[in-house]
């Protein structure tokens, strides 16, 4: 992943992690995250290891740099930002719209025309169980969609830093089948909606290319997985749990079962 310096800082959105709104030396918008407040190295890396793993295995996701500025550059200004040197950085979507439970909703065969990749809403899906996903359910999509053009809008994934169990599992992250998908997504009206309009076969045959591109790229993967920049101090021990953790055999077959049996709701 390249890194780009940042030029100015624009803003700070109010939320658990503290993204900043920065512009980097390429004269784009990112959004940054560093280790400081609730947010730790470990958080940044889970975000670069699932933009890295995630755009492998085809899920929409913004364009992602490590973004680097100059000790003290901004500190009168946002004294926070001081105490780390390497962010990861999302780089905005022009224009968006963040989507919502409460505010998005596909009615009908129209609607669902308008989205030009439904069918990624699935891989997210799949993606959030075997990378379990904490943060994306009915309270909190963490999605966004391509707004202000007359073609069909395209859906993102944003905010990873809740995957593999999220705070609770950074000390005692292994794998155990899963019995269900959870409050996944997919359970979502917006979710259900989309799975409807797919219909069964086309459901079950995105599940089988997400892991036969999964096992056909394994190599890239556990190469990503095990890839973090040095600054952030992550150690082999995590990321050894890490790589046991997504390609667990047992804990996959589990995963393919429960979505498979969701699925034939449709």
């Amino acid at each position: 992943m390249n890194r780009i310096r940042i030029l100015s800082v624009k803003d700070v959105v109010p939320s658990q992690s503290r993204p900043y709104i920065v512009m980097g030396e390429d004269f784009e918008v990112y959004y940054c995250k560093f280790a400081v407040g609730s947010c730790d190295e470990v958080d940044l890396y889970y975000e670069y290891v699932c933009k890295s793993v995630g755009t492998l295995l085809g899920l929409p996701i913004p364009d992602a740099s490590l973004m680097e500025y100059e000790p003290d550059l901004f500190v009168e200004q946002f004294p926070i930002l001081g105490s780390s040197l390497l962010g990861f950085g999302s780089k905005e979507i022009r224009p968006n719209q963040i989507l919502a439970e409460k505010t998005d909703f596909i009615n009908n065969k129209h609607d669902f025309n308008r989205i030009s990749n439904p069918e990624a809403l699935i891989k997210i899906g799949i993606f959030d169980l075997h990378f379990k996903n904490m943060d994306r359910s009915d309270a909190n999509f963490n999605l966004i969609r391509s707004t202000g053009t007359a073609e069909p809008s395209k859906i993102y994934a944003i905010d990873h830093v809740q995957c593999f169990g999220g705070d609770a599992y950074k000390d005692s992250l292994h794998p155990v089948r899963e019995d269900s998908i959870g409050a996944n997504i997919l359970r979502t009206d917006y979710g259900t909606a989309i799975c409807r309009y797919l219909g069964y076969e086309d459901l079950s045959a995105i599940l089988i290319e997400y892991f036969n591109t999964f096992n056909r790229e394994k190599d890239s993967i556990v190469e990503r997985l095990n890839e973090s920049p040095s600054d952030w101090g992550i150690s082999d021990s995590l990321k050894h749990r890490v790589e046991t953790f997504v390609f667990d055999s047992s804990r996959n077959e589990s995963i393919m079962e429960e979505m498979k049996a969701y699925f034939t709701h449709f």
